[in-house]
């Protein structure tokens, strides 16, 4: 389950990427990416209910940097 987990993030750093990226510019699409992570973690680390981990704000942030890569590289 904790790989499904990271795969998720992953994902949710393509989407989060993509949109922006496309409309404004890749730089945008990386910045909001970021911030959306890590307002993600924050959100978790606040509420009990919910588990904070670094390794989540990794993987997103993964994400956006691999397309941000796959379509605007070269």
């Amino acid at each position: 389950m904790q790989n499904k987990d990271k795969l998720y993030h992953f994902i949710i750093g393509i989407l989060a990427f993509t949109v922006p990226g496309f409309f404004f510019s890749p730089q945008v699409g990386l910045i909001f990416a970021a911030i959306l992570a890590t307002a993600k973690e924050m959100y978790d680390a606040r509420h009990s209910e919910h588990t904070s981990d670094a390794n989540d704000l990794i993987a997103t942030i993964s994400g956006a940097l691999f397309a941000f890569l796959l379509f605007f590289s070269g």
